[in-house]
This record gives structure tokens, C-alpha cells and sequence, in this order.
């Protein structure tokens, strides 16, 4: 199992938030984990799920030729400062777009299927953000005389160790603590039996 991010950074005039719109599907070239084989521009809908062999539930589940695994992919939420969010004018770095839990599956790239969504600094809203031909979308709001672009977008998968948890706390292990049973405290350390 493995955590894999949708991750984008882009140079932006006059936008306040880029991102995808609620409920979109991702369009991913899928890795068989243990193989060779790739499936090309496979859906992932959030909106949709799958029972897998009677124990959970996933968005896509897939089989692959010659093996007895299938492939999984779920579309997560996490927490932290590689959690899921809008990009902003001011950040500079790659910010996640999506997460992704994938079990005997590996997402090697994204193609653009719906448009994206971006919020000038005005308060408009353009919802026709196409950056599947080109990495640079431009437009103009003539309400407030603004040019409005995102330019140079890359866009990457990759892992994370970031665990998977799409909500509740994170993973954190019990402590044990053992303690001699027939020795009073005041005489652990004192104990040779005790103090290899």
C-alpha cells in the first residue's frame, strides 16, 4: 500500500486560489505495483465506489493479466502540510492537489479530464481552466481590468510516507511498559537480575 500525491506549482497573475472543483474525477496512467503493465487514462471518481473482496471499499478497483492481485485506488483525505488545497499566488512550491491510496496499483501520470477552477483576487471565479494542451492558461476580467493567468504549471505524482488516514487521528503506537513483577520500585536498579 502507498500514498501517492497530485502535486502542482505554477507562476500566477491576479489568482488567489487555483484548484480542482469539488467532486472532480482524476484521469490516471495506472503501474500494475508487482509488473509491467500499465493502463493508460483510467477514471478515478470520487463519487463512485467498489466493494473489494467483501473487506472494504475503494473508487476503482482493477485486475491485471497474469495476476491474482487486483489493483486499488482510493481517493483520500489527509492532514498536515501535504494535505490536499487550493494553490495560492504567493506559494512558490508544490502544493497538493489530490492524495491517492493505492494498493497493488501505482500512478505514473494525470491527464486532465474537467476543467479547473480559479479565483481571481477580485472574488470572480473562472471555471474553464484548461491546462491539458498547454502548461499556461490567460484570460481577462473585464469587470475589474484585470489580465488574469497561471503560467509554467508542472503537475507530479508521487509517494508519500504520509500515512493513510482519510479522517480520525494519526496512527500512533501503544507503549508497553514492563515492569518486574515481584520486586518492589525501590529495588529495580538495584536488582542484578534486572540491570543487564
Amino acid at each position: 500500500m502507498g500514498v501517492f500525491l497530485l502535486r502542482v506549482k505554477a507562476e500566477q497573475e491576479h489568482v488567489e486560489h487555483f484548484r480542482p472543483p469539488p467532486g472532480m474525477p482524476f484521469c490516471l496512467d495506472l503501474k500494475q505495483a508487482d509488473g509491467d503493465e500499465i493502463r493508460k487514462k483510467v477514471v478515478v471518481d470520487p463519487n463512485e465506489t467498489v466493494e473489494v473482496r467483501g473487506k472494504s471499499e475503494a473508487n476503482l478497483c482493477i485486475r491485471w493479466p497474469g495476476s491474482k492481485r487486483e489493483g486499488t485506488v482510493t481517493i483520500i483525505s489527509i492532514k498536515g502540510p501535504k494535505a490536499p488545497r487550493a494553490l495560492e499566488e504567493s506559494d512558490s512550491d508544490f502544493v497538493t492537489f489530490a492524495a491517492f491510496e493505492c494498493r497493488g496499483a501505482e500512478p505514473v501520470k494525470w491527464h486532465q479530464l474537467e476543467q479547473l477552477l480559479c479565483e481571481i483576487t477580485e472574488g470572480k471565479t473562472f471555471s474553464d481552466v484548461d491546462l491539458s494542451e498547454d502548461d499556461t492558461w490567460c484570460d481577462y476580467d473585464d469587470e475589474n481590468d484585470l489580465p488574469v493567468s497561471i503560467a509554467n504549471s508542472k503537475f507530479s505524482l508521487s509517494r508519500t510516507q504520509t500515512r493513510a488516514r482519510a479522517c480520525g487521528r494519526p496512527f500512533q503506537p501503544r507503549l508497553s511498559v514492563l515492569t518486574p513483577p515481584s520486586l518492589p520500585r525501590s529495588q529495580w536498579r538495584a536488582s542484578s537480575k534486572f540491570s543487564e
